[in-house]
């Protein structure tokens, strides 16, 4: 029973949080409800190929894409940028 309580609030928050990039990337909020569709779009936004999607059915390979799509969304949306490690106030030689 308590699996099943973790898992649920798993998908609650992964849809929570794929509603508030679908909406921050201009697409319909209930696009990141609908199982399998949502998993669609996000790789769209990325800039992934479609057939992406079967790498989630891979165990193990799916927490690498499920990274991947997180940090090329990030970037899409102007959350995240490159930068070089002196911008971060340590010494730079040269």
């Amino acid at each position: 029973m308590i699996p099943y309580l973790f898992l649920f609030a798993y998908f609650g928050g992964v849809f929570a949080c794929l509603w508030k990039y679908f909406v921050k990337a201009g697409r319909p909020a209930w696009e990141g409800f609908v199982p399998g569709y949502n998993l669609l779009i996000w790789l769209k936004l990325s800039g992934k190929p479609w057939w992406w999607i079967f790498l989630f059915l891979v165990p193990g390979v799916n927490l690498l894409v499920f990274m991947i799509l997180n940090v090329n969304i990030s970037i899409m949306l102007g959350e995240r940028e490159f930068k070089r490690p002196c911008d971060h106030g340590a010494s730079c030689p040269g």
